[in-house]
């Protein structure tokens, strides 16, 4: 019999600073991108010596961090993004952890790279809050019942 993994998306924590996030969107609501530049990058020379570079540092990476509009982690964002645009000094540590399990995404020092749009509609509507900081990552499985 194989195992059952169990994912719970209530037990995903994404922590920026002081900020525990919450009033995450419906779907999708974290999005970790590829970083900007390749882990390693090859070339072929003209008699086929083949060389490689590769990157040992943590990559510039983008979280979107995706709330709906009536989140109040909106609010305490928005005060952190004038801050940053006024005084260029917001930098906190960012943490994404699935507690149901082994995942760990972590930043020492991001910042916010972009503001959401505003938008109102008939029905509620998202925030998709951009960050950017220097990430390294723990890939893992979760909690496993028989």
């Amino acid at each position: 019999m194989q195992p059952v993994g169990t994912y719970s998306p209530d037990a995903v924590v994404v922590a920026w600073g002081p900020i525990l996030f919450s009033g995450f969107a419906k779907g999708s609501f974290v999005k970790l991108s590829k970083p900007d530049v390749a882990q390693t990058n090859s070339t072929q020379g003209a008699d086929g010596h083949v060389a490689r570079v590769v990157r040992r540092s943590a990559p510039l990476r983008k979280v979107e961090v995706t709330l709906l509009q009536t989140s109040e982690t909106n609010t305490l964002l928005r005060a952190q993004a004038e801050a940053d645009r006024l005084t260029g000094t917001v930098l906190w540590p960012f943490t994404i952890k699935d507690l149901s399990g082994s995942t760990l995404y972590s930043s020492p020092q991001a910042w916010i790279a972009e503001r959401p749009e505003g938008e109102f509609a008939q029905e509620a509507t998202n925030r998709p809050w951009m960050f950017e900081g220097l990430w390294s990552e723990s890939e893992g499985g979760n909690a496993q019942t028989v």
